[in-house]
């Protein structure tokens, strides 16, 4: 099984400016974890907030550096799946804001069907994870990883119904 470092090297999808915003906004959500106190639960975005467990908090505060190792493989798929969250909020709130001008809520809806299809392969990968974590028999790594699926999956749901609003009311 490759790791998630060479998954992500070969993506299904290139998007190399929207890959570069998911990038910072990991950075920005690990500074703000590993500066914030240690039960922070809530993280300020650009365009609202997003609500962490301590178990994905956790993860985000872990520094494995380029250890090759599952836990540091968990860890970073688990913070991107993060970072993919934070992201579609921010996109999110920012689709709003700009839904009623001519043109300028456009790019926000990009970014957020570039995400929901650049998905699959992140939730291929975590499926691949929670096996290998079962396989080891590491519980809380599985419970963990599947809280995170499940709120990301809900956001993606929402933003699916955004982008279907979108298509349905749009002028051909």
């Amino acid at each position: 099984m490759p790791s998630f470092a060479a998954a992500t090297t070969i993506p299904q999808f290139v998007n190399s400016v929207e890959d570069g915003k998911i990038r910072s906004q990991l950075d920005s959500v690990r500074s703000f974890i590993r500066a914030a106190d240690p039960k922070a639960c809530v993280v300020p975005l650009t365009k609202g907030v997003i609500n962490i467990t301590p178990f994905e908090a956790e993860s985000l505060r872990a520094d494995f550096g380029a250890e090759k190792s599952f836990r540091a493989d968990f860890a970073g798929l688990l913070s991107y799946m993060v970072a993919l969250h934070a992201r579609l909020i921010v996109e999110q709130n920012e689709f709003r804001a700009k839904q009623d001008s001519a043109y300028l809520w456009k790019p926000h809806a990009d970014a957020m069907a570039y995400i929901l299809s650049s998905s699959v392969t992140t939730f291929e990968q975590a499926n691949q994870m929670l096996e290998l974590a079962a396989g080891r028999g590491l519980a809380e790594k599985v419970n963990g990883m599947k809280n995170t699926v499940a709120k990301l999956n809900t956001e993606l749901q929402g933003v699916a119904r955004t982008l279907q609003q979108i298509t349905t009311h749009t002028p051909n």
